[in-house]
């Protein structure tokens, strides 16, 4: 350890044996032990010793006051009607004694009195100001008026906002928790509400920093893993995101763990028993095969987190993903901007129930606390013939809104690394492989090197993945390339970087993922789709996919390996001016063999105007004549390449079609294909 590490270790020794000088002073150990077990939230070990100590002194005030927080943390009426009886008893508030006023304060925190609550949580501190409890709890009542206050609007014809109360709020609350922090170091709620503060208040960075001292101090705790988690998550910090969830879920109980990996726990009301059906574990969501890590999952763990956090109801007994606004949540992630109004008393005798409004791009949703519970559900019109004193503040019903859009967007999850994405061009080709007689798959990749802000270091990592089933991802192709170290592929005139793959499949329609990341400017771009596999039978005479190059030749000049040795510039978006050379690529398979052992072929090559609007309005503006041209070839092999070089000069500016047709002599079969072109003017 180094010496700074080991001063600061000492100074938090110190501190926390300074502030056992200074602690509460409790009328016996048994007491004292109980008091802890309520700060630690273990109520079954409370209700022990606090049940012990009435059998031995049934008007004792420390024990009924113990049994007091036991009942309030417990909740519900029964409890709470029997607190208030004992506290009437026990703690009469002319009694000047700290712990009493505390109890109190507690009791009327957990029975959303807020300003009650503070008053009497200060009341104990103008007693004992080292009442590291007393600080905690008030701190945290201060953070939850900090968070009434965000976002939120008054509900006035000119609506202001409350953002300086918030603030207020903010400045007591991290007062109140860091005195706290200061008094006793180790204590585990001061730190980890004061690091919930920050991180709503917006700095995650002193989040963090609190959080990893606390790993130091309390190392068993999954919660600093999970935030910090979250934290890297919510940075495009993925690798150090995953780790950090790994540590947390190794830290939970085995049920709760189960929750957070749980891909159920997305289904709700309005997504139909085909959204989860097929979708056996997070394989599908992954949105970048290129990772070891599943940012789909990191990002779900944190948004969890998030979720079981602010919109569980503990008076309900609802956790936080089984709410409208958890879901909502977990599908769609953190809103653009929330609007929130509180309760409003109207002239006309009705109630406004508080509001929010969750803005994203494409959609808005509004909930509504109808009855002050705390489970905000979607906002839906009253009816005109109710009679009850709530009414909605919405004309609009959010439920069939929240229908439409679970539909149309399912979930959204906008992945990127930290510099951002980066496009490119695509362009897959099929040809029959002679040595393996199977399918060779290639593909041409065309990035635009001006995205990227650094060249000097540009590595870049490609991977080509294939779904065949729900769950069975396999990696056709990998490689890393850096073009500025090797000098390959480069075109400064165009400022581009083009490169070639190769791989071999099965005939079929499958799902795939082209994956790039550039690591020394940490972009990422992925490009998903389907892709058809051909089949090239034996004895049948066939025609491989059609390539179009702006260069084709067998000298590298630096440009990527194609086949049968040549080298190629790749026209990935078909587009030629008139004043270029297009070239025309294909291969031809099966051909049949005369007595002489010679095959014989035609190629007719035919560049076909595509037709634009009505058949009409072709037929008026009259139609543009197809170009043909014919040509004849002989061999001495059943498989064979074509290679034409077609001056465009003279062809009118416009978009075509590029049709290849080719007749064995021999069989008298014939096939066909075409592809896509694009004229510019010079």
């Amino acid at each position: 350890m180094r010496h700074g590490g080991k001063i600061a270790l000492l100074l938090i020794l110190w501190l926390i044996l300074c502030a056992s000088l200074r602690a509460l002073t409790f009328p016996n150990a048994a007491c004292h032990r109980a008091f802890q077990y309520f700060v630690d939230r273990n109520l079954n070990a409370l209700q022990q010793v606090v049940d012990s100590l009435l059998q031995q002194e049934p008007e004792a005030v420390w024990p009924n006051l113990l049994k007091v927080l036991y009942l309030t943390e417990q909740g519900g009426t029964a409890n709470r009607v029997q607190a208030m009886e004992l506290l009437q008893a026990y703690a009469p508030t002319y009694r000047k004694d700290p712990f009493a006023f505390f109890v109190r304060g507690y009791f009327l925190k957990k029975g959303h009195a807020p300003g009650l609550s503070r008053h009497w949580l200060q009341k104990a501190l103008e007693l004992d100001p080292y009442f590291v409890e007393a600080l905690v709890e008030l701190g945290e009542a201060y953070r939850q008026e900090m968070l009434d206050y965000q976002h939120r609007w008054t509900n006035t014809d000119v609506a202001f906002s409350m953002e300086p109360y918030a603030e207020e709020a903010f400045e007591k609350a991290r007062y109140y928790l860091q005195r706290a922090l200061n008094l006793r170091p180790d204590h585990f709620r001061a730190r980890y509400l004061l690091g919930l503060l920050y991180y709503d208040h917006g700095n995650r960075r002193k989040m963090m920093r609190l959080f990893e001292q606390g790993i130091a101090l309390h190392p068993a705790r999954p919660e600093w893993y999970l935030w910090l988690g979250l934290a890297f998550q919510e940075q495009g910090e993925y690798a150090e995101a995953s780790q950090y969830f790994d540590q947390a879920l190794a830290r939970m109980p085995d049920s709760v763990r189960a929750l957070f990996t749980d891909v159920q726990v997305l289904q709700n009301e309005f997504l139909g028993n085909d959204y989860l059906a097929d979708l056996r574990d997070w394989t599908q969501l992954d949105p970048l095969y290129l990772s070891r890590e599943n940012e789909r999952l990191t990002e779900h763990l944190a948004r969890l987190a998030y979720v079981q956090l602010k919109f569980s109801v503990p008076a309900l007994n609802i956790p936080g993903w089984k709410t409208d606004r958890g879901q909502v949540y977990l599908h769609f992630g953190k809103p653009r901007q929330i609007i929130r109004f509180g309760k409003t008393y109207s002239d006309l005798g009705t109630i406004l129930p508080p509001a929010e409004i969750w803005v994203y791009p494409q959609f808005s949703l509004m909930f509504e606390d109808e009855f002050w519970n705390g489970n905000y559900r979607f906002a839906v019109p009253t009816s005109p013939l109710s009679k009850s004193p709530f009414r909605s503040r919405s004309m609009i019903n959010y439920e069939w809104v929240a229908d439409e859009v679970y539909r149309e967007f399912q979930e959204f999850f906008d992945f990127q690394l930290p510099g951002g994405r980066f496009d490119f061009d695509w362009e897959f080709a099929c040809f029959r492989n002679g040595e393996t007689n199977k399918t060779e798959v290639m593909f041409f990749l065309d990035i635009p090197l001006r995205q990227f802000p650094v060249l000097d270091s540009l590595e870049l990592e490609t991977g080509l993945f294939v779904r065949r089933d729900e769950t069975s991802i396999e990696q056709k192709y990998y490689a890393v390339v850096e073009p500025f170290q090797q000098l390959e592929h480069i075109f400064p005139y165009r400022q581009n970087l083009y490169l070639t793959g190769r791989f071999t499949g099965d005939p079929g329609t499958f799902f795939y993922s082209l994956e790039i990341r550039e690591h020394s400017n940490q972009m990422v771009s992925v490009q998903r789709d389907s892709l058809t596999i051909a089949s090239f039978p034996a004895d049948q005479l066939a025609i491989s996919d059609i390539v179009l190059a702006r260069q084709l030749t067998r000298e590298p000049r630096n440009l990527p390996s194609f086949r049968n040795g040549f080298y190629l510039e790749p026209a990935i978006d078909h587009r030629f001016s008139q004043k270029n050379l297009m070239f025309i690529y294909f291969e031809i398979y099966f051909l049949q063999k005369a007595s002489d052992n010679k095959t014989l072929y035609l190629v007719e090559n035919t560049l076909i105007p595509k037709e634009k609007g009505a058949w009409w309005q072709n037929w008026m503006m009259g139609k543009q004549s197809s170009i043909s041209i014919v040509n004849e070839y002989q061999g001495n092999k059943t498989h064979d390449f074509v290679v034409q070089a077609l001056r465009l000069d003279h062809v009118e500016p416009g978009e075509y079609w590029v049709q290849i047709r080719v007749t064995d002599r021999y069989s008298g079969q014939q096939v066909q294909k075409r592809v896509a072109l694009i004229v510019e003017a010079k």
